[in-house]
């Protein structure tokens, strides 16, 4: 399969707390506090905490925290209308453009409507208001 699970996002308050309580509650089974970085490009201003997580067949993915660091900011609206809780998943495909292109002849709306460099990675993102997104925001990225 060419699409692969790389990041669920939790969008939440309190980066710190919310890495303690997961490590808390899964320390045993060996979650850690991971690695915490910040991310200054608009519209996504947040401080992240990234904890690897191991899937089965062996194959890795992150479990990250985001606490909002500007006003008004997605992360920030979000908790506002809804409160902490799934913000984003994120998955890896071999080949961007071909999905886009994929997607838009399936009527499903993008945005952009065509890739572009985020984060040193080109990327696109399904609205979460879409039908086939359920509510979540679905990020895709080319992966590397």
């Amino acid at each position: 399969m060419d699409l692969r699970l790389f990041e669920i996002n939790v969008a939440v308050r309190n980066v710190d707390e919310a890495v303690s309580s997961y490590v808390k509650l899964f320390a045993d089974l060996g979650l850690g506090p991971g690695q915490q970085f910040e991310v200054k490009k608009e519209p996504i201003q947040a401080k992240f905490n990234r904890m690897p997580l191991e899937l089965a067949g062996g194959s890795k993915a992150f479990l990250s925290m985001m606490e909002s660091t500007a006003p008004n900011s997605p992360i920030d609206r979000f908790i506002k209308a809804r409160g902490e809780g799934l913000f984003s998943l994120s998955f890896k495909v071999p080949d961007i453009d071909h999905v886009a292109k994929l997607l838009n002849q399936k009527g499903i709306r993008t945005f952009p409507q065509t890739p572009i460099d985020f984060l040193s990675e080109r990327t696109i993102w399904i609205h979460p208001s879409e039908k086939v997104a359920h509510g979540v925001l679905l990020e895709l990225h080319e992966q590397k």
